[in-house]
């Protein structure tokens, strides 16, 4: 069978997928006036695909145009139409307690950084695996002897598999990451509904994505002293300057002025203070160019400045505990 292709994948999975694959990367030499021909049979333990040549001329199918066609051909089968069941076995494989929730959106970050999105950071991840592929199907794509397509998938494509498993790991600890947030986001909501109102109305001046200003419902900048006092009932889990400055006025309805904002942040105090939340289509506020320092600003300073100083006498008087004889 010297000058003949055959790709086998013994598990039944409807591999006439594949040949489109073929064909279009195939083209272009047919179009130089290589004649070859791409069939898919099935056979008593699955499905073949067949490429051969159609003459005996001076380009013959096993040439190295083809062959390179062929395993290009593949890698992008694989990725476009198996690559999310193989990031799923892997995923089955490093968290194998996991339930069929936490599966499925690990999967989803998992697909997202391998590039399901748009982006040019997608488009080089999903160009090196497929370099990766490439590189390792050439080997076994010889004429007369066939590929077992899932036995390569398993057991020989090494550096693709690494980008898979680092595609899970990455999901996990997006997931992960975004659970924290979750947790975050309930503790701040808890803490909003357990307390009554100190405002009316809070404005909530974006300049930038660090600079902010609060403004009471008169338009009145809010004083750093008035802050402070208010600041000393919020929990110490609450690390975010920000949120721990508008969870402490719990405002009953709270404006949003946004000229470069992060959308994070904005998503966040939409959870947090879920139905208060409005965002300004556009205001004298808005357009402002610059402001000078905030009272949210040396509010937020201080307040870093404080949780600073109880890390570092708690650092202390453990290492005095530690070295207090027995």
């Amino acid at each position: 069978m010297e000058g003949v292709y055959m790709v086998f994948d013994f598990q039944r999975r409807p591999i006439d997928a594949l040949k489109p694959y073929v064909v279009h990367q195939l083209t272009p030499i047919k179009a130089e006036g290589m004649p070859v021909r791409v069939l898919v049979r099935p056979t008593e333990s699955g499905y073949a695909l067949w490429c051969y040549s159609l003459s005996d001329g001076p380009h013959t199918v096993g040439s190295n145009a083809v062959r390179h066609a062929l395993a290009s051909a593949l890698a992008d089968y694989i990725v476009a139409e198996r690559e999310k069941e193989l990031v799923r076995g892997w995923l089955r494989r490093i968290l194998r307690h996991a339930d069929a929730e936490e599966t499925a959106l690990i999967l989803r970050y998992a697909q997202a950084y391998l590039g399901a999105e748009n982006g040019e950071a997608a488009k080089g991840r999903r160009a090196k695996r497929k370099r990766f592929l490439v590189a390792g199907l050439l080997p076994f794509l010889v004429p007369g002897k066939p590929l077992i397509l899932e036995g390569v998938l398993r057991f020989r494509l090494r550096a693709y598999q690494r980008e898979l498993v680092r595609a899970v790991e990455k999901g996990i600890d997006d997931y992960r990451s975004e659970c924290q947030y979750r947790n975050f986001v309930r503790l701040l909501r808890l803490f909003v509904g357990s307390k009554p109102p100190r405002l009316p109305h809070l404005h909530l001046v974006y300049t930038d994505e660090r600079t902010v200003r609060l403004l009471d419902d008169a338009l009145r900048p809010i004083e750093a002293e008035a802050m402070r006092a208010v600041l000393r009932e919020v929990p110490d889990a609450l690390e975010d300057a920000l949120m721990s400055t508008l969870v402490a006025l719990a405002p009953e309805r709270l404006t949003l002025h946004v000229r470069a904002a992060n959308g994070r942040t904005v998503e966040t105090l939409c959870r947090v203070f879920e139905g208060k939340v409005s965002l300004c289509p556009g205001c004298a506020l808005c357009a402002v160019p610059d402001f000078a320092p905030s009272t949210a600003q040396r509010v937020q300073s201080e307040a870093e400045d404080r949780r600073t100083a109880v890390v570092e006498r708690t650092t202390v008087r453990k290492r005095h505990e530690d070295a207090a004889p027995r």
